[in-house]
């Protein structure tokens, strides 16, 4: 794997009604492993980015941004599955998707030239979810990630995007089916709370680190991913895996990865 370009800066925007998310800790991280970049946290990726805008500025693209927004929404929900393929429902009409690609190009019209060359990487984490159109499937997909410029990582795709274990659909089935309350919802949460990821998660700055490591991999060397189960670059098929990568004891880089990024060191 070649060196595409090395990081300079990495920006993290924050996701203000994501529970739990410290973009602090997830920045502390990405410092430790990229030493020799300079990691900055800011504020949501919008108000950030319109601040420097005069006021008639700003609401003249408040208003395009709300536009183009509205086009990226543009989904048919009848064929939104989870990252398996399979079926996602949605509890909510209103529930916000975006086709993904679509929103990385309406937010790099809001990075500033000073910051848009490629020694600079901005991961954006939103609370919308993303999805991917598969024309050769014919459906369209809920991920967690969508890597390039801006990465965005989705932070209800986390708990929407990876299938849950069978058995759970099963009870939380039953539960539905009985009209059994919220503590019968409750208590299936707890009882599958090693297999599951669920909002207000504790766990969610584990999970998002590995999330923004491979945001940092992409932009490096063009390729994110390992197929190494073991390593917090694992793209997991569901979420008893996220949870094992990432939460584990020994979560880390493998072997391979931990030498690629020992790689990038400059030589003092």
């Amino acid at each position: 794997m070649a060196l595409i370009q090395p990081l300079k800066t990495i920006y993290l925007y924050d996701e203000p009604n994501a529970a739990g998310l410290d973009i602090a800790q997830i920045g502390g991280l990405l410092a430790s492993e990229f030493r020799w970049a300079e990691v900055l946290a800011r504020s949501d990726f919008i108000t950030h980015h319109l601040r420097r805008f005069s006021t008639p500025e700003r609401r003249t693209l408040e208003k395009e941004l709300l536009r183009q927004l509205e086009t990226a929404r543009d989904l048919d929900r009848s064929r939104l599955c989870r990252a398996d393929g399979t079926f996602y429902p949605g509890d909510d009409e209103e529930e916000l998707i975006f086709d993904s690609a679509y929103l990385q190009s309406v937010f790099r019209l809001l990075v500033p030239e000073e910051e848009s060359s490629a020694e600079h990487l901005h991961i954006v984490f939103t609370e919308h979810l993303l999805a991917t159109r598969h024309e050769e499937e014919g459906d369209i997909r809920l991920h967690i990630v969508a890597l390039g410029e801006p990465s965005l990582i989705s932070t209800s795709g986390l708990v929407e995007a990876l299938p849950r274990p069978r058995e759970y659909n099963f009870r939380r089935a039953q539960i539905a089916m009985f009209g059994l309350g919220p503590e019968a919802l409750e208590d299936l949460a707890e009882d599958f709370a090693d297999v599951t990821f669920g909002y207000g998660d504790p766990r969610i700055n584990e999970v998002c680190k590995g999330y923004a490591l491979m945001a940092c991999f992409y932009r490096a060397f063009g390729e994110a991913f390992c197929e190494n189960p073991q390593c917090r670059l694992f793209a997991a098929r569901t979420q008893e895996q996220l949870i094992a990568v990432q939460c584990g004891t020994h979560a880390g880089l493998c072997a391979y990865h931990r030498q690629l990024l020992e790689s990038l060191r400059p030589q003092e």
